[in-house]
This record gives C-alpha cells, sequence and structure tokens, in this order.
C-alpha cells in the first residue's frame, strides 16, 4: 500500500530535520501526524483495505451501501472487523449539518497536528514579514 511508503518517508524526513533543528515542538507535533496516520494504516490493512464506519444514521447506511457498488474504501462497523475503536466512530453530521461526516482518532491526530503546523509556519512567516525591513 502507498500509505505506509508514504509514513515511513514521512517519518525519515522528520527524524533528518530533527537532526538539523532543535525545535523540539515541531518534532513531537511531527510525531504525533505520524501517530495518526498509523492509526488509519493499522485499521485499513486489518480490515482488507476497508476502513470500518459505526453506523448510526439511515444516511450513513444508504452512504456505504453506494460505497460497496463502486468498490468504495469504507465497510460498516460489525464484531468481525478489527481495531474498531481506531475506526471512523465519530459522528457529528448533525453539528456540522452535512448527510455523512465521520472521523477516526487517526484523522484527529492528522488533521490536528496538520493545522498545528501549518499555523505555526504563517506565524513565523508574519513575523518575518514584519520584522524584514522595507526598501
Amino acid at each position: 500500500m502507498p500509505q505506509v511508503f508514504l509514513l515511513i518517508v514521512f517519518l525519515f524526513f522528520v527524524l533528518v530535520s530533527n537532526k538539523f533543528s532543535k525545535d523540539r515542538l515541531s518534532f513531537f507535533v511531527s510525531l504525533i501526524f505520524f501517530l495518526g496516520g498509523l492509526c488509519n494504516t493499522v485499521v485499513v490493512w486489518s480490515n482488507g483495505g476497508k476502513m470500518p464506519v459505526k453506523v448510526t444514521s439511515e444516511e450513513i447506511k444508504l452512504y456505504l451501501e453506494m460505497e460497496a457498488e463502486n468498490d468504495g474504501r469504507h465497510c460498516s462497523m460489525t464484531n468481525e472487523t478489527k481495531f474498531n475503536w481506531l475506526a471512523d466512530i465519530f459522528d457529528v453530521s448533525d453539528l456540522v449539518g452535512v448527510a455523512v461526516f465521520i472521523f477516526s482518532i487517526g484523522d484527529v491526530l492528522l488533521v490536528g497536528s496538520a493545522l498545528f503546523i501549518l499555523l505555526r509556519f504563517f506565524c513565523r512567516l508574519f513575523i518575518w514579514a514584519i520584522k524584514k525591513p522595507l526598501t
């Protein structure tokens, strides 16, 4: 699977960049990003290439049936699926106002750390732009 290759490459770059940088916070956040990707990869691998989804409403059930017809990447969560606690279990469809919006612990780690890295980058860019003298 290409996910594993990308995770290994990402971990390599994190470790190499930490060798030349004294920024421990970025290293820690990068490891959280790696852990989120690893969580999702473990679930998908152990369930035959599909991410189990906890069915909590009729919309989710219909979505999974449509995706199954198109050979999708998701399947319904059952007692036979493995690592259910790492699968898509958080349903916030009603809060967001979207028909289907479900995510996993791995997604939270991935998105949270990616947002932190982007926010930190743009803050540093903004500070650099302010300090740069106008010519």
